[in-house]
């Protein structure tokens, strides 16, 4: 109570295997949405020092690896910012698709 959620980014997954990731996000930074890649938790090097090379034994975790990233999402995201990401997201679909 008296506290709420600070969103920090919002992840995304490309699910078609045509298309790739950094060419989806290299289009989006074009138009001003700004993007991370997703953590990759199971190549931080502590934990291949800990338990050794692990993509095998995760094939999900390596699938998010390569596919996933995140555009930024804040507090002072409006509408229309969420709007602008939309429409640059189908406007790339659409690009490709073609």
């Amino acid at each position: 109570e008296g506290s709420e959620h600070n969103f920090m980014m919002y992840p995304l997954v490309v699910r078609d295997e045509t298309i790739e990731r950094d060419d989806l996000v290299h289009f989006l930074e074009e138009h001003g949405i700004e993007t991370r890649r997703m953590m990759p938790l199971i190549d931080q090097p502590v934990y291949v020092d800990m338990f050794g090379p692990m993509e095998h034994r995760y094939p999900v975790a390596s699938w998010i690896n390569r596919c996933g990233f995140y555009v930024a999402c804040h507090p002072g995201l409006d509408r229309a910012d969420v709007d602008h990401i939309c429409e640059w997201v189908h406007q790339y679909f659409g690009r490709v698709r073609h």
